[in-house]
């Protein structure tokens, strides 16, 4: 990424001219997306090629040395790259490298997503990118990525999480420090250290950003076996 003295300037408002690399497996949708940029005055660097590796992928955005980057997630429907985006754009934000995962299938792939979420400090729908959306996009990636800043929504707490059901690989549960009433789902392949007897009514614990305004931004990791219930255990 550019030095991150340029970041800074641009911290507040996402200067005109900043270059931002554009990551798109249809050569149709990575055009126009530059084509916007381009119109609202920033300088697009679509990133063209075939990929078989992330760092492959990470490695051709970050030698354009971009302001911002913007990933889709699906790569593999044209072959552009055998990975998700959400992968490169992890791979890039712990180069401090801020970038933000765009996806139209955002409803779609919501389970999918928990999976790189605790990283990812911004993913939007594509029908719902504008010049707008773009610098608060850039102000939340740079403010997590670089500064460090992890906002009230996207820091985790250690919590309880009640299983409600599994549905073959997929978990839905219940974490009532965020809410009581709505439901999450997630892959089973997220619980990591919890034992095989997991079943409906199972309680476990688990980090959780219980600050988070909407399901889709929420996102569980470091699970662990819940002990005995003791009101002392500090737990929310």
């Amino acid at each position: 990424c550019i030095g991150n003295s340029k970041l800074q300037a641009a911290y507040e408002d996402l200067k005109p001219g900043t270059r931002i690399a554009v990551i798109d497996d249809d050569d149709t949708a990575r055009y126009i997306l530059s084509g916007k940029l381009e119109r609202w005055g920033f300088e697009p660097a679509p990133i063209e090629g075939k990929f078989n590796r992330v760092d492959e992928l990470v490695d051709k955005v970050l030698s354009v040395k971009p302001g911002f980057v913007l990933c889709d997630n699906r790569l593999q429907t044209t072959g552009y790259a055998n990975f998700f985006g959400a992968d490169a754009a992890v791979d890039l934000n712990s180069k401090r490298c801020p970038s933000a995962l765009i996806t139209s299938h955002q409803d779609d792939d919501l389970k999918l997503l928990r999976r790189w979420r605790s990283r990812l400090p911004v993913v939007m729908d594509k029908d719902e990118l504008d010049q707008g959306h773009l610098g608060t996009a850039f102000g939340k990636s740079f403010a997590e990525v670089v500064q460090g800043e992890i906002s009230p929504e996207r820091r985790p707490h250690r919590t309880h999480v009640m299983i409600d059901a599994l549905e073959g690989e997929d978990v839905i549960a219940f974490v009532p420090a965020w809410s009581s009433e709505k439901s999450v789902r997630f892959e089973l392949g997220l619980m990591k250290g919890v034992g095989t007897d997991i079943k409906a009514g199972s309680l476990i614990i688990a980090e959780v950003n219980v600050g988070a305004i909407d399901s889709s931004e929420i996102y569980l990791q470091n699970f662990e076996n819940a002990p005995d219930p003791d009101p002392e255990d500090g737990l929310e």
